[in-house]
């Protein structure tokens, strides 16, 4: 699906959360809510086909300081 084309006028920036396959793995391990084996089978799907206008690597960061470096890159 291209959601930008979706999109149409409205002013949309898109913002991708990356992290390595074993960082993934050890955080749905850690989850109650999750399918074994569901992060490798979306891994190389989640992303594909997609352009984004800032990407973050999440294997070291936290979500606040995630949140930080979308705010300022992004001049929100």
């Amino acid at each position: 699906m291209d959601t930008r084309r979706l999109l149409g006028e409205r002013q949309a920036q898109f913002v991708g959360l990356f992290a390595p396959l074993e960082v993934i793995e050890d955080r749905e391990r850690a989850r109650s809510d999750r399918m074994p084996g569901l992060a490798r089978w979306q891994y190389p799907r989640v992303h594909r086909g997609v352009v984004y206008d800032l990407c973050v690597d999440m294997a070291d960061t936290r979500p606040a300081q995630a949140a930080a470096i979308i705010q300022n890159s992004l001049g929100l």
